[in-house]
């Protein structure tokens, strides 16, 4: 659990790197799922330089290589400030400083300029983070300016009609839900600074939402889920339109979840959505979010109920594959599931 998922188009795999089985036993392991014929394989003469729980995990897509970072880890501070590049078909591992250690943080991949935003998070003194950091293929550099607030458990979403980043929700204490955010703010990768949305926000404050962005010509985002000091399961969703920068509509989902998963599948019409945290203790039932209807409707139950996992699109064929996480007695799952539409 707590580990990452990477869909690798070079061999047509998953790449699949760190987590835990517990409080005290961490992964530096990296293994494949190979989609041709199911199976997992497990890199026998290659590991990850530090074990990681929760590190970001992001394909640079000219390069072809994996930047891992930050994480909880059992190393010293210096080691956290490590990132690795890693090539994915021959498990040779690069060393980067990093600037700041960060964990719970999100990061965002700039597809054409190979690049990788990271935001927020808390570092290994367990102060909330402002700050973002971008790796550049080659090292880090520092963003000029802070975001507005602090931010843990936020969304950072690209949008490549615009070529920004929005930043949505969050808060700014990782046990506490009573300062959450309603807030939105652009990371703009030209100046490569933030940018203020005075006056939008969203109708309610959120974290450990999901946010996912819907391709042109739709050109918007769909928010959905999460919780705030008032609500500890969110059953709702909210569209933000980027042409208007405006919400033009919201809903309801069946089931208030945060921690759960949003996938826009490959027909662009449909998001599936998957697990996390409930207000039922019973097994929860994934949801399909129709675009075009706005409406939820029930999509298949997995066989384990999960948080902490992991779902990755398999472009080829559509489908999704959910990996890992525990269930609701706490127990660590190492086993994985196929969504297909």
């Amino acid at each position: 659990m707590y580990h990452r998922s990477t869909y690798i188009p070079q061999d047509n795999s998953i790449l699949i790197t760190g987590g835990t089985r517990d409080e005290f036993i961490y992964f530096n392991t990296i293994q494949k799922y190979i989609i041709s014929n199911q199976s997992f394989v497990m890199n026998l003469h290659r590991s990850m330089k530090i074990k990681r729980v929760l590190p970001s995990a992001d394909l640079l897509p000219l390069l072809g290589l994996v930047l891992l970072t930050g994480g909880t880890s059992l190393s010293t501070p210096k080691e956290q400030l490590t990132a690795e590049l890693l090539d994915p078909i021959s498990g040779e591992i690069t060393l980067i400083q990093m600037l700041t250690n960060r964990r719970y943080h999100t990061s965002v991949v700039i597809p054409f300029d190979n690049k990788v935003l990271l935001l927020g998070g808390h570092n290994y003194s367990s102060t909330i983070l402002s700050s973002g950091d971008l790796f550049d293929g080659t090292h880090f550099i520092p963003i000029t300016n802070t975001m507005m607030v602090q931010r843990i458990y936020h969304t950072a979403t690209y949008i490549p009609t615009i070529n920004k980043i929005l930043i949505i929700g969050g808060r700014d204490n990782e046990n506490n839900r009573r300062n959450t955010y309603s807030t939105l703010e652009f990371y703009d990768v030209e100046t490569n600074m933030f940018e203020i949305l005075p006056n939008i926000t969203m109708s309610m404050a959120r974290a450990r939402h999901t946010a996912t962005y819907i391709p042109f010509p739709k050109d918007q985002i769909l928010i959905i889920g999460g919780e705030n000091n008032d609500i500890y399961h969110i059953n709702s969703w909210e569209l933000f339109d980027i042409q208007t920068l405006s919400f033009i509509h919201k809903g309801t989902i069946q089931y208030g979840r945060f921690d759960h998963h949003a996938t826009l599948l490959n027909n662009n019409h449909d998001i599936l959505i998957t697990d996390g945290f409930s207000n039922t203790l019973s097994i929860v039932p994934s949801e399909i979010l129709n675009l075009k209807t706005m409406l939820s409707c029930q999509a298949a139950t997995m066989n384990k109920i999960r948080e902490a996992f992991t779902t990755t699109l398999i472009p080829s064929t559509g489908e999704v594959l959910v990996c890992g996480g525990r269930d609701i007695s706490y127990n660590t799952l190492n086993n994985c599931e196929l969504y297909a539409p």
